[in-house]
């Protein structure tokens, strides 16, 4: 969301400090579903709705996270090889 707010510049500053942003923020939520794993087991964690929005969701952003990174921090695929 905060990638909306700025100027989109590839290799640019605020770039880099916006998704080491993100990355920290994410790995916050992945700490948050891994918590509330252990405190109500993975049974008690799945009956509730909200909690299985919230893994869907970091579950998105760890794939984005995945794919930024992998991909060298361009942020789109290649889809042209030539």
């Amino acid at each position: 969301m905060l990638f909306c707010l700025f100027k989109w510049e590839k290799e640019g500053s605020t770039t880099k400090y916006l998704s080491i942003v993100s990355t920290l923020l994410t790995l916050v939520f992945v700490v948050e579903v891994l918590m509330k794993a252990i405190a109500f087991t993975l049974r008690g964690y799945w009956q509730s709705r909200r909690n299985r929005y919230d893994l869907f969701v970091t579950l998105m952003g760890v794939g984005w996270l995945t794919f930024w990174h992998l991909l060298g921090g361009q942020g789109v695929i290649p889809l042209n090889t030539q």
